[in-house]
């Protein structure tokens, strides 16, 4: 089952982590998003200092790749998995991306 199409790299990772939220138990309702990206990025930043790679691959918002794991996991519909995690050691090195736009930088005042 293709779940999301970004995802392919999964097949040959040594690991895959879903991570979950949800809703119904959180102590600040409405954070459950960011929370769950804190610990994303926290995964990330373990699994680069074991020296592995590690890719964020979205599920959430989008309903389709957040049911059919839903379906593949046999989550609760209280459950909302926000993404996978692909571990494992990198096939290739990619240099990183400049995404920074000078023109969206503000100092002070917008």
């Amino acid at each position: 089952m293709e779940i999301q199409p970004y995802t392919s790299m999964l097949k040959n990772a040594a690991l895959g982590i879903i991570v979950c939220a949800d809703p119904e138990l959180q102590t600040c309702p409405g954070f459950w998003q960011q929370d769950c990206s804190t610990a994303i990025e926290n995964i990330l930043l373990a699994v680069h200092a074991m020296g592995y790679g590690a890719t964020w691959c979205g599920l959430y918002p989008n309903d389709d790749p957040v049911y059919k794991v839903r379906e593949l996991l046999d989550l609760p519909k209280t459950i909302y998995p926000l993404c996978v995690i692909a571990v494992g050691v990198p096939d290739e090195e990619k240099p990183p991306s400049n995404r920074y736009k000078e023109e969206r930088v503000h100092h002070e005042k917008w």
